[in-house]
């Protein structure tokens, strides 16, 4: 993590922006684990957990195209790149 924010922070970031934020994302919290492998770090981190699931909630429906909007452009791309080539 310290080697790409390093590296971020040189070769991609602007001179107006603020550096880089590593973030990690655990599928299980370990707080030993984080501790040891944070704990000479100088960069800046966030860690935290997450959890998935199978059905979408309903506040997040009204978000988000229908499955049947992104296959049609996903064909419009994918024959488009046919006809390019």
């Amino acid at each position: 993590m310290e080697f790409y924010l390093s590296l971020l922070n040189d070769k991609v970031k602007l001179p107006h922006e603020n550096d880089s934020i590593g973030i990690i994302i655990c599928k299980e919290k370990n707080r030993v684990i984080v501790e040891y492998s944070l704990k000479t770090s100088s960069m800046p981190k966030g860690v935290s957990t997450y959890t998935t699931s199978a059905k979408l909630p309903k506040d997040y429906k009204n978000l988000l195209p229908y499955n049947k909007t992104i296959s049609k452009k996903l064909d419009l791309f994918f024959e488009g790149q046919t006809e390019a080539e």
